[in-house]
């Protein structure tokens, strides 16, 4: 009963929110996503009606209502907006079906299955923000809200910091556990909602690009300056989370975004000479962190390199297949002993490593489709933009795919978890990979959801 009332009173204004104003709707949903604010009843139960459900029970519940609302809605409109995109979700499909059916030949079936059971909750959250971001202004709102869930962690973080209040986790948004910094030095890292370090930097690095395209596409100056503060916000964040391989994807998304940009030099001045106020303001603990990477007596470099060479291994030994999704740490142990690695880690800090050890070749070929099939596509949306002279669509179009970049270099630092940040940014793509390309179309004039009656 408690969880039926939780579900009608927190989920039903969401619901009901995205059938009338879906733009409104899907950036608050996208909010929620990001800051993983429907985990926020896993551990603080503080909500009496949620019970020992959790607000992550509840938010699934709306999320499927959601749905199949939508699906209703746009089978009786004539059809999905986003099947335009016919080759991403061929390729997916086909992910999925590898990822679920290794569950077959996986020493630990359960495993395999409950990892194909989450990527389709994703692929369903990934298909309803597709499906309801159709116009330019449903698509540049739900930008600003990824941009503003990444700066409120990274608010959160920087304020825990600087009053040194660790003994807070902010009810979970801010957690920051005891870590080795450099050598046996060990000190806060920042982890946001997510707890570890490397994959918060991860999830903020993703949202970086959408911040500087709009500082340069905002209209107003007051826009361009907030998106310019929080771009440095969450870049300050991404520092103090100390992960090397986080704090090198945002130099890459930084520096990729400023070749397609191509900024005056007085703006590459001024870029230059923020980085250098913020890296002085950092502690010097940052800079000894990333110094390690030359280190070749880093015990943590060691243990991943360790984690990849069994991974390489465990590939060749299974190359069609792979030993089974999820099924990595099942089998790690016998390849780390025979290579002579027992220190390496349980899960291979390489995702691409990571998919070809558990589900092979096939695995590879159809998550690398299904990847590649969405760049093309919003490359192809940007092309279209650029060739109408439509700064807009371009705009929003060259933010998302640097966006999917920076995720997909990410994580070749970082094995398979949390993977819900990519496809929550992988459904804003497939929006507008299959938005249409005229300036003006029916859908900027209202975001309501029309279902059958």
């Amino acid at each position: 009963m408690a969880f039926a009332l939780a579900v009608l009173l927190l989920g039903a204004p969401l619901v009901l929110l995205v059938l009338r104003r879906g733009s409104v709707g899907v950036a608050l949903l996208l909010f929620i996503l990001y800051t993983r604010l429907s985990d926020l009843g896993v551990h603080h139960r503080s909500v009496s009606a949620v019970g020992t459900a959790g607000l992550s029970s509840v938010a699934q519940v709306v999320l499927l209502v959601m749905t199949v609302l939508v699906f209703a809605g746009r089978s009786y409109q004539g059809g999905s907006r986003s099947g335009t995109a016919r080759t991403v979700w061929t390729a997916t499909a086909l992910y999925f079906a590898v990822v679920l059916g290794s569950s077959v030949w996986a020493v630990n079936e359960k495993a395999a299955a409950t990892q194909g059971i989450s990527l389709l909750k994703n692929l369903v959250i990934a298909y309803l923000i597709a499906e309801v971001l159709v116009s330019r202004r449903s698509q540049r709102l739900a930008i600003w809200s990824l941009l503003l869930a990444g700066s409120a962690m990274a608010g959160l973080t920087v304020l825990q910091v600087a009053t040194h209040t660790y003994h807070s986790s902010y009810f979970g948004f801010a957690q920051a556990p005891v870590r080795q910094i450099v050598g046996k030095t060990n000190s806060y890292r920042s982890a946001g909602p997510i707890g570890d370090p490397n994959f918060y930097a991860l999830v903020l690095a993703v949202v970086v690009p959408l911040g500087l395209y709009r500082v340069r596409d905002e209209r107003t100056l007051l826009l361009k300056q907030l998106a310019a503060g929080l771009v440095v916000l969450i870049l300050a964040a991404i520092a103090l989370t100390y992960s090397r391989g986080g704090i090198l994807t945002a130099v890459a998304a930084v520096v990729i975004c400023g070749l397609f940009m191509r900024p005056r030099l007085k703006q590459i001045v001024a870029v230059l000479m923020v980085a250098g106020v913020v890296t002085l303001a950092l502690p010097h603990a940052v800079v000894s962190r990333v110094a390690t990477l030359n280190s070749k007596g880093d015990n943590s470099i060691a243990d991943r390199l360790g984690s990849e060479k069994v991974a390489v291994e465990m590939f060749l030994d299974h190359p069609i297949q792979g030993v089974g999704a999820n099924n990595f740490t099942d089998a790690y142990f016998p390849y780390a002993l025979r290579l002579n690695v027992p220190g390496a880690a349980n899960k291979p800090h390489n995702t691409y490593l990571s998919i070809a050890a558990e589900t092979g070749l096939l695995g590879l070929v159809t998550f690398g489709g299904a990847m590649s099939a969405l760049l093309v596509a919003l490359w192809r949306k940007r092309a279209e933009a650029r060739a109408a002279a439509d700064r807009v669509l371009e705009g929003i179009a060259t933010s998302v795919f640097l966006s999917v970049c920076t995720y997909l270099i990410g994580v070749f630092f970082l094995p398979i978890a949390y993977p819900r940040y990519l496809w929550v940014v992988v459904g804003v793509a497939l929006a507008i990979a299959s938005s249409p390309s005229t300036r003006r179309s029916p859908s900027d004039t209202t975001d309501a959801l029309v279902v059958a009656p």
